[in-house]
């Protein structure tokens, strides 16, 4: 899939940490969804005469891929300020009076060293005289960084067609097969992550997208025989329509404690949910090209190549939203092609 961050990308800011300017970004993104080789299957079936025929097949293959990480810098929108909270780093117990005009956060104010009767002259002594409105310009922007962080993306191929078949008469030892016929293919994406520590503790993610095309579909086969051997060649396409669904799972801060000190001073634990679907145009194409060899006239050994693009798909990670209070899916990311590359081994039976 497109590769995008953990996290989003335009929350990422130059900050100040103990004097120390550095650029925050978010510590991972999708690129460790790679191009991998895993195992699948495909039957397929039919009945064919001298000319006229039918045939079949289903189609299935499922791949997995995790990554674990210690230290995860994570950004996400923050419209409403979720993360900003006070500080006491001076463990007095009051917020710290960051921007010096001598209201103490949420705790009130220091009018000056007591000099009674009920009056108050200079130096400031840090000491709260009265109360006041909160300084929300002793605020600070935390930023979070997960402890530890188990992320995971599951994609699964299921498919079945079902065409008519029309072969012409061998010549020269060349033979041609039409097909028509309509085909529906399922590719369901899942991705999620687990992450722990930090001031988001216990936050939790499961996305699923679910793309299920259907529509009419045409191809060709050209097979060239000398004695048991025999070259095949052969392509398809699918005019598709595919209505895809997605939905979301997930909590935020599980284990948050809002108006605390040293912490944000209203966050809280969220739980959220959220679905989102759309129909796109979806074309997909497929080529093979196999070898046989006959045992004898019912029983032949199958190697080969088999390749399949796949358009308007959707995919899971890049419709994720990372924004507080809740994550939610975006209907983007709705068109993405998708390639599929196959060594195919078999053995076939016909009588």
């Amino acid at each position: 899939p497109r590769v995008t961050t953990i996290g989003d990308a335009g929350s990422e800011r130059t900050v100040n940490v103990g004097g120390v300017s550095y650029h925050f970004t978010n510590s991972l993104d999708t690129s460790w969804i790679g191009e991998e080789f895993h195992s699948g299957h495909r039957w397929e079936f039919g009945n064919q005469g001298e000319q006229d025929g039918w045939i079949g097949s289903v189609l299935y293959g499922s791949y997995e891929e995790s990554l674990s990480a210690s230290g995860v810098n994570f950004a996400p929108i923050d419209p409403y300020n979720l993360l900003a909270g006070y500080e006491d780093l001076n463990g007095d117990g009051i917020d710290d009076d960051r921007n010096g005009n001598h209201v103490f956060g949420r705790y009130g104010e220091d009018l000056g060293t007591p000099d009674p009767p009920n009056g108050f002259t200079p130096p400031f002594d840090n000491v709260i005289d009265q109360a006041a409105p909160t300084d929300v310009g002793d605020q600070v922007l935390y930023l979070v960084t997960f402890g530890n962080f188990q992320v995971h993306n599951t994609t699964t191929l299921a498919g079945v067609e079902f065409m008519y078949s029309h072969r012409t008469c061998m010549s020269d030892r060349n033979q041609w097969t039409w097909f028509g016929g309509v085909r529906y293919l399922s590719v369901e994406d899942q991705f999620g992550f687990t992450a722990t520590g930090g001031i988001l503790d216990a936050t939790s993610l499961d996305t699923t997208v679910h793309n299920n095309v259907v529509g009419p579909q045409v191809g060709g086969r050209w097979v060239h025989r000398r004695g048991w051997f025999s070259l095949s060649a052969e392509g398809r396409f699918l005019a598709g329509l595919n209505a895809q669904r997605g939905t979301m799972t997930g909590q935020i801060a599980t284990n948050a404690q809002a108006t605390g000190l040293n912490e944000p001073a209203a966050l809280t634990a969220t739980a959220f949910n959220d679905a989102v679907s759309d129909e796109v145009f979806s074309p997909i194409g497929e080529v093979r090209v196999d070898s046989r060899y006959f045992i004898n006239r019912f029983a032949a050994f199958r190697v080969g190549y088999t390749g399949i693009y796949a358009g308007g798909i959707s995919r899971a990670a890049p419709k994720v939203v990372y924004e507080l209070p809740h994550f939610w899916l975006s209907n983007t990311a709705s068109r993405e092609g998708m390639f599929i590359h196959a060594l195919t081994f078999g053995f076939e039976l016909n009588r």
